[in-house]
């Protein structure tokens, strides 16, 4: 399993008692995380047992340190590097419960760098293994240079997934990857064309939305599609089959990086083989550890198989 991080991030994680816009604050704890979803992705995946290879487009300010963190937290992790820093991401979390994300847009990607990663990641990818290209793309990363990335990893034979924003999604849809994982509110910006402010909220029937959203991504060019709804839960399809399982109630610490680790458990498990529905229940049971951790993405082994057990046997019986 490979994990493409294109457009890594240095998470800023801030808890306070409460945002006022144009007002000094102070907080109750901060933390700093290597992030970028693929990131996230890995860290679920190591709770399914494995061990995903990260390939990061990094710039040379801040390298040592997202390496570093990295390492420490057990996965390995190759980079391209090229001058610039290191982008942030800014994630406020307030006492009664409210998360704001402040995304960076990243540094600015010379040709030769973007090249030198396109050949890495090749050279990376394994025939019929599965490869993660999720979250955003650097500014300067057109569709054509999108296109010359996946053109790369489909002459290795690479079985790829993809979990990207509205902006990039259709570009990835037109070389039919074998998964995409959007949540329902990327899914209907992508569908819809409406590129307003991603809500985390879902709304009223978000798993019935979800369940389209899926199959109309499919008929997008997707061979299989799952789309995540919060607490609702999740809707998926591939062909010949189509199944939602609805959502847990399950203790939250941080909502952010719950699809990720949705997706690490789930490509996790479809690597070592598993049938895609049953894959897509480990997905949720990750997701579900994930988000009672405050690093995203890091679901813990015993948790994942406590709530693989719960909706496992939950929907035995209804």
């Amino acid at each position: 399993m490979l994990c493409l991080v294109t457009n890594p991030t240095i998470d800023r994680q801030i808890r306070t008692t409460s945002v006022v816009l144009g007002s000094v604050s102070r907080s109750t704890h901060d933390s700093s995380v290597p992030g970028g979803k693929p990131a996230n992705v890995a860290r679920a995946a190591l709770a399914v047992g494995v061990k995903a290879r990260l390939l990061a487009l990094l710039p040379d300010q801040g390298a040592s340190w997202y390496l570093a963190r990295l390492e420490e937290q057990g996965l390995a992790c190759r980079s391209v590097g090229f001058p610039g820093v290191v982008r942030q991401t800014v994630i406020l979390f307030e006492l009664g419960g409210r998360t704001t994300v402040i995304n960076g847009q990243g540094a600015t990607v010379p040709p030769g760098a973007w090249q030198h990663f396109c050949e890495q990641a090749a050279n990376s990818a394994r025939t019929g293994e599965w490869t993660v290209i999720s979250g955003s793309f650097p500014p300067s990363v057109d569709r054509h240079q999108v296109d010359q990335l996946v053109t790369a990893l489909r002459q290795v034979g690479s079985q790829i997934a993809v979990d990207t924003g509205p902006a990039w999604l259709g570009w990835l849809l037109d070389h039919k990857p074998d998964l995409v994982t959007p949540n329902l509110a990327e899914a209907h910006a992508f569908l819809t064309g409406d590129k307003a402010t991603e809500q985390v909220e879902t709304g009223s029937q978000a798993l019935p939305r979800a369940a389209l959203a899926a199959h109309q991504l499919t008929a997008a060019g997707a061979k299989r599609a799952v789309v995540t709804a919060g607490r609702a839960g999740v809707a998926w399809v591939e062909p010949g089959r189509q199944g939602q399982i609805a959502g847990l109630d399950v203790p939250v610490a941080s909502p952010i990086g719950a699809g990720d680790a949705f997706l690490g458990g789930l490509v996790g498990q479809l690597e070592s083989g598993t049938d895609f529905p049953q894959a897509v229940y480990w997905g949720m049971a990750a997701a579900s550890s994930a988000i009672g951790q405050w690093v995203p993405g890091m679901a813990q082994a015993a948790a994942t198989e406590k709530w693989h057990a719960v909706v496992t046997e939950r929907d035995k019986t209804t």
